[in-house]
């Protein structure tokens, strides 16, 4: 059987050796673990006698390529960066929009558009309104 072992570690900076351990540990009780950072991934499509290999993903497990090889929509890729950001620096919103290059109010602003309001903790979502309003 088979356990995909993706969860928030996958933000921390030892990310691929956390991963290695969970795959050791769910290799000791018969399992497959299959975790975000391997460097490939080998499926056969239904109906297809070669495997297809799928390219690892950046080391935040961002893929740029959708399922079909194409491009994403930048969109689509700015809103998971953002949440990245704001897992990676712990909800502190001042540090997320200045390692994102952006002014807070532009984060806030872009949080909205992608319905992420509720990603921001609240403490941090209150001050910015009061500096603000």
């Amino acid at each position: 059987m088979k356990i995909y072992l993706a969860g928030p570690e996958v933000f921390l900076p030892d990310a691929v050796q956390i991963g290695q351990a969970k795959k050791r540990l769910c290799a000791a009780y018969g399992f497959e673990g299959l975790y975000p950072f391997d460097n490939e991934i080998v499926a056969s499509p239904a109906g297809e006698a070669e495997p297809v290999r799928v390219a690892p993903t950046s080391a935040y497990g961002l893929n740029v390529t959708d399922a079909a090889g194409n491009i994403r929509k930048f969109v689509e890729m700015e809103s998971e960066i953002i949440r990245m950001a704001i897992a990676r620096y712990n909800g502190h919103m001042s540090e997320v929009a200045r390692r994102l290059g952006i002014g807070r109010s532009t984060l806030y602003r872009k949080l909205k558009e992608f319905g992420l309001e509720g990603d921001v903790p609240a403490e941090e979502e209150e001050s910015a309104i009061r500096k603000v309003g």
